[in-house]
């Protein structure tokens, strides 16, 4: 018996992922329960995640790394299957305490990597627009996932399934996002065909819905893409023609725009003096170079600010003194020339010009 004893010690199993390894992102050791020995080896690789599950409910979970399954590495199994509680049992005619060494339960490895391009589709879904009253669209495209949870996402399954394969999983995942992007496409107020046509804004109220979904279970779904979008063929027709119509008018709105350029004399202000050159001319040229990027319809035409002439007083020389001649003329230069201050005072008794700080003639006269 100790010979045999030693043997099975030096037999002791290590968990570990198996071998045949089928690819997917959920991979059980072994279709059956196993039976896990305390003092076992547990060994998880890089990039994965172990979930022991006992009573249909995921337990303890192992990052990747060595473990030496006791029970302090065990709280939450040891909990739910009462390891650390002794038990009193006969043997032999006597009595005696003895507790758990073994338990039974489900063991999965879960892949932490990303997984990319998954497929994705919604066959068939109804929105009702006042324009077009009620429409069909499908939409498919492709996304990435990725497990932050292990223990959650293995809740996910537990609640279709008591055993969870390795293939419907991966499966069943991409099953579980078309599902939840066809609510979140159907639940969305947006249902104008001229606004869902976009596939980066399908893309948007999609990843939404799902990530709010799949977010509690612990999958993080990422770089979600729209690949087609297909209405009924009311709406496409309707499409079609609107595009058409947007194509013929923008060919026409570049057309008249560049019309505009070519009737602009960019050398209209070069006769004028340099302090004389007008805003009409700049701002003009903004507005032709405006035009030709979004197609302004009507014609610019500029026109140069012509130069200001200055026609002289008519004085009538033989009825005027000399004081009162003087002040009319500074009068009509001052209306025609538009001069913006006085610079001079004229003597009003002896016609005497005098600076502006001026207060008295000579004459004896005070200066308004």
């Amino acid at each position: 018996m100790g010979l045999f004893g030693k043997f099975k010690k030096d037999e002791q199993k290590i968990l570990c992922l198996p071998e045949k390894y089928s690819g997917g992102f959920i991979q059980p050791l072994t279709s059956m329960q196993v039976e896990i020995n305390l003092g076992e080896k547990l060994v998880v690789n890089e990039g994965w995640c172990a979930v022991i599950v006992v009573k249909d409910k995921p337990q303890d979970v192992f990052s990747a790394g060595e473990y030496d399954l006791t029970l302090p590495c065990l709280p939450k199994t040891t909990q739910a299957l009462k390891l650390d509680k002794s038990k009193v049992v006969k043997n032999h005619g006597k009595q005696e305490v003895v507790f758990k060494t073994s338990f039974l339960c489900d063991l999965y490895f879960v892949n932490m990597s990303a997984f990319t391009s998954q497929a994705w589709d919604i066959p068939k879904i109804t929105k009702r627009h006042k324009q077009h009253g009620r429409f069909t669209m499908s939409v498919n495209g492709k996304c990435d996932f990725q497990t932050t949870n292990a223990g959650n996402t293995i809740r996910l399954f537990l609640l279709e399934w008591s055993k969870i394969s390795a293939g419907r999983a991966q499966a069943r995942l991409q099953a579980y996002i078309s599902e939840f992007a066809s609510n979140a496409l159907e639940w969305s107020r947006e249902k104008n065909p001229d606004i869902l046509k976009d596939k980066t804004q399908v893309a948007s109220i999609i990843s939404t819905g799902v990530n709010k979904n799949l977010g509690k279970y612990g999958i993080k779904v990422t770089n979600f893409v729209v690949d087609n979008i297909n209405f009924d063929r009311n709406v496409t027709a309707y499409l079609e023609q609107q595009k058409r119509d947007n194509i013929a008018s923008n060919e026409d709105a570049q057309e008249k725009a560049r019309d505009i350029v070519g009737s602009i004399d960019w050398n209209a202000d070069k006769h004028l003096a340099r302090e004389m050159v007008t805003v009409e001319v700049e701002r003009a040229k903004q507005t032709a170079d405006k035009a030709l990027e979004v197609g302004v319809m009507d014609k610019i035409i500029i026109k140069p600010k012509e130069e200001l002439k200055i026609e002289p007083p008519r004085i009538d020389f033989t009825k005027m003194s000399d004081a009162e001649l003087l002040k009319n003329q500074i009068r009509e230069a001052r209306k025609s020339n538009k001069i913006e201050q006085k610079t001079t005072k004229i003597c009003p008794n002896c016609g005497k010009i005098h600076n502006l700080d001026d207060q008295i003639c000579q004459c004896g006269c005070i200066l308004d």
